[in-house]
Order: structure tokens, then C-alpha cells, then sequence
């Protein structure tokens, strides 16, 4: 799993499972598509960049926002929003979230 974060939170990136840290730098499509210049197949959105990162997602890939954003969207990506409100007492879903990391591992 790739994380795209500042300098100052890379170690709780990797923490958390991240295999490869792209350092925030300019803007998240040249900073992500410097690491994968197709761009990212699926992006989780948990900063609401929303439409800015959009560059950064691969033709016909997947954005995840966790704000609930919508779009508009371009190059045939789908948006996916998750109310990050409501999942977060969702102690059900966290369950399932934290065992499909540990099976991928």
C-alpha cells in the first residue's frame, strides 16, 4: 500500500501499513504520479482533496472520499464517498476493515 503524506507523519503512515510513502512535495498528481506514473489504480481520499486528486487516479480507476464528495469526476474514474461520520462508531465495519489488511498482508 502506498500513503501519500508530509515528512512529519511517514513514520505514522508506515505504523499503520503504509509499504511505500510518497512525501507530500508540490500537489498529490505530480507527488503520486512521480511513484506510479499511470497514476494510482484506487486512491482513499482521508485529506478532501477531492477533485485535486483526481490527476493523481489512473484512467478508469476508483477515488474513495471519505468526506462523502461526489464530483464531478473525468477519465471515466468512479467516485465512491463513505460518510467517514457515520463509519467511524461503526465497530462492525472497523472489524471487517482490519481483518481484510491482515489477510492481504
Amino acid at each position: 500500500m502506498l500513503a501519500y503524506a508530509s515528512e512529519a507523519d511517514q513514520k505514522t503512515v508506515r505504523a499503520l501499513g503504509a509499504d511505500q510513502v510518497v512525501l507530500r512535495r508540490r500537489n498529490a498528481t505530480s507527488d503520486i504520479r512521480g511513484a506510479l506514473p499511470g497514476g494510482a489504480p484506487a486512491l482513499i481520499d482521508c485529506a478532501a482533496l477531492n477533485a485535486q486528486a483526481l490527476g493523481a487516479v489512473a484512467d478508469g480507476g476508483a477515488l474513495v472520499s471519505f468526506k462523502g464528495w461526489t464530483g464531478p469526476t473525468e477519465r471515466g474514474i468512479a467516485i465512491h464517498p463513505i460518510s467517514s461520520y457515520s463509519a467511524a462508531t461503526d465497530t462492525s465495519l472497523l472489524h471487517r476493515i482490519a481483518r481484510r489488511r491482515r489477510t492481504a498482508s
